[in-house]
């Protein structure tokens, strides 16, 4: 993606992170986890630094999540922050934030844009039309142009690399399939904020967790039934755009 990008600009979920690691991916690694709830604050700063604080921070979130604690970023733990990265890499799919977009394009990070943007804010939704799935089209420029607006940015409606920061810091939720019982998408940073919106909604009475309970899965069927989809109880494209708030 073309921009003023210094040396240490890396795509969030293009590289394995760990302990020496520094750049924007790093920071915006650390935004997310001081965003969550069962991870006890412990005064870590927003450095674009992997330090031993960070690493510390990972095993944290790998338990909680009962996954093996090493202190590395790599596809297992992106999948709990919400990416799906081991999907990114086929040459048709493309990581978001590896190229600019802007109207006219379509792949996949045009696809997780678009749910990204319909899952924080009903408005962004409404402006977008959900049979355009993954085609960057007028409504997903006037969406993103407000969504640019609303963050302080120039709002061109071309996406690129600080759109991108502003979009993983601050949306939560959108990059992948969510499913209970599924291994690789029943769990992480994104259930936490699904189950945020069921509860938001009136559709979720039990604590939000970042697991991916049957509770959740019967939150998600009234939800896609009440609004004349398929109840799969399963987290995708169309259900993406009715989480807004």
């Amino acid at each position: 993606m073309k921009g003023d990008r210094t040396m240490n600009y890396y795509v969030f979920g293009s590289r394995i992170l760990m302990i020496g690691k520094k750049g924007k991916d790093v920071e915006l690694l650390q935004h997310l986890l001081h965003k969550m709830p069962f991870l006890a604050a412990d005064g870590t700063k927003t450095t674009g630094r992997f330090d031993e604080k960070l690493e510390n921070m990972i095993c944290r979130l790998q338990i909680y999540f009962q996954e093996e604690p090493d202190g590395v970023v790599g596809r297992d733990t992106y999948r709990l922050l919400g990416l799906e990265v081991d999907e990114y890499w086929p040459s048709s799919f493309p990581p978001l934030g590896m190229r600019s977009l802007k109207r006219g394009m379509q792949g996949r990070d045009v696809l997780i844009l678009q749910n990204r943007l319909a899952a924080s804010r009903k408005d962004y939704a409404q402006a977008m039309t959900k049979e355009r799935a993954g085609y960057f089209d007028r409504g997903t420029q006037k969406a993103l142009g407000a969504f640019q607006q609303d963050c302080g940015l120039r709002a061109t409606g071309i996406f690129d690399d600080a759109s991108c920061f502003a979009l993983y810091r601050l949306t939560g939720i959108g990059s992948r399939l969510l499913q209970r019982g599924k291994k690789g998408h029943d769990r992480g940073y994104d259930v936490f904020c699904l189950q945020n919106r069921l509860r938001d909604k009136g559709y979720l009475h039990a604590p939000a967790n970042g697991i991916f309970s049957l509770e959740t899965e019967e939150a998600v069927k009234c939800l896609q039934q009440e609004n004349h989809l398929p109840a799969s109880g399963t987290i995708q494209n169309k259900t993406y755009f009715l989480l807004g708030k």
